[in-house]
């Protein structure tokens, strides 16, 4: 009992410090740099919508999350992506919270090759953040990405989240401005390595080195160490035909595990 109250007493203090950073700021979670990139889809839409040009099939992913092993804080993601010959849609729903206090994202996607080196993509995402007698609030705003090739192994990525610097309902404080960037080494059905900054315009710059590994055809790894605050992470990925099925474990410098359950159907 002394345990589980000093747990919920951690993440009171955490919510305390990230609720005062602004809404849906979890929303955004970094997403481990899998050597396949079908797999991260949830996390593609979320950084850089230009990322989609990578996915040359159809498919859908979910996710649930359960932050630092407490039921009241919890995640649920799905997204979908469907090539067509003028470019890659996709689209993807996010909730956080509980019945006390909940945020919901949902976001259409489009991405398209300007070159055969480079990529374009925007997406409109929505926003409804809801308290139960207090009331609710929504707003939209608009992502950017673009994702270039540098050599046959390497990759450039760079997105910019909330281009319209949409806030919620009456506030004054936009809903979190990010600017992500990445350089990634990839070969494919093999090895891959990621150097990556994200930036909260309001806060320091937050680094994350990581990789991902498949050392034989049905199952994959990956990691990635995180600052800003220091986080590990780890995961690994069956795959079995066009089914994934995922398990991340998230470490933090004071709070406890997080866990991640995924699922992508990749057709």
């Amino acid at each position: 009992m002394g345990l589980y109250l000093r747990r919920i007493g951690l993440v009171c203090l955490f919510l305390m410090g990230t609720l005062a950073e602004g809404a849906f700021e979890r929303q955004r979670a970094p997403v481990l740099p899998w050597n396949n990139p079908a797999l991260g889809v949830a996390g593609v839409i979320e950084d850089n919508p230009a990322q989609l040009g990578m996915l040359n099939s159809p498919l859908v992913a979910a996710s649930y999350t359960n932050l630092f092993g407490i039921r009241a804080l919890q995640m649920g993601r799905s997204a979908f992506v469907f090539p067509t010959s003028l470019g890659v849609i996709g689209g993807g729903t996010s909730i956080f919270g509980n019945t006390g206090y909940s945020e919901q994202r949902y976001a259409v996607a489009f991405s398209r090759t300007v070159t055969e080196e480079g990529t374009i993509g925007l997406s409109v995402n929505g926003y409804q953040l809801s308290v139960p007698k207090y009331g609710n609030a929504g707003a939209f705003s608009i992502d950017i990405g673009t994702a270039w090739r540098v050599s046959d192994q390497v990759r450039w990525e760079l997105g910019y989240s909330n281009l319209s610097r949409a806030s919620i309902g009456k506030g004054a404080e936009p809903i979190p401005q990010q600017i992500f960037s990445a350089f990634r080494y990839s070969l494919p059905e093999t090895f891959s390595a990621q150097i990556s900054l994200r930036h909260d315009l309001r806060y320091p710059v937050r680094l994350g080195i990581g990789f991902g590994y498949v050392p034989v055809p049905w199952i994959e790894a990956a990691a990635q160490f995180l600052t800003e605050p220091s986080r590990f992470q780890m995961g690994v990925n069956l795959h079995w035909k066009w089914i994934h099925v995922q398990y991340v474990l998230e470490t933090h410098q004071t709070l406890p595990l997080t866990h991640r359950f995924g699922l992508v159907l990749d057709f």
